[in-house]
């Protein structure tokens, strides 16, 4: 069973968003375990509130699947167009084979400053 992880995330508007992570999940027996993510999708976005109408794509891909390895990018150019503030993001992750299966391994705050070099 996997479980969701708080990260919070700071970046500056203007400025890209490189992250990676390796995704673990708890077995039935209480041990952490790599995820395999064979056949699996992401998704993810930043929003004002949970509720807000306007997301900002998260670019995911997943760099080794069976290593269980996700590289989260976000361009400056999206960055430039977000308001600055506390916002919140998510990412999910979907089993190819049974698109219903999603889970949420990572989520939390995303502060975004405001770019003071211009």
């Amino acid at each position: 069973m996997a479980t969701a992880a708080r990260f919070d995330i700071t970046a500056t508007q203007g400025s890209k968003v490189y992250l990676q992570f390796t995704l673990k999940e708890r077995d039935s027996a209480g041990n952490d375990t790599i995820m395999d993510l064979t056949n699996k999708s992401l998704a993810g976005q930043v929003r004002e509130t949970y509720a807000s109408a306007t997301p900002y794509n998260f670019d995911l891909t997943i760099a080794d699947a069976e290593l269980g390895q996700i590289v989260v990018y976000m361009g400056g150019d999206v960055t430039a167009t977000m308001p600055t503030g506390p916002l919140v993001y998510d990412i999910e992750v979907a089993d190819d084979l049974d698109p219903t299966d999603i889970f949420k391994p990572l989520w939390g705050n995303f502060y975004l400053k405001n770019e003071v070099t211009r």
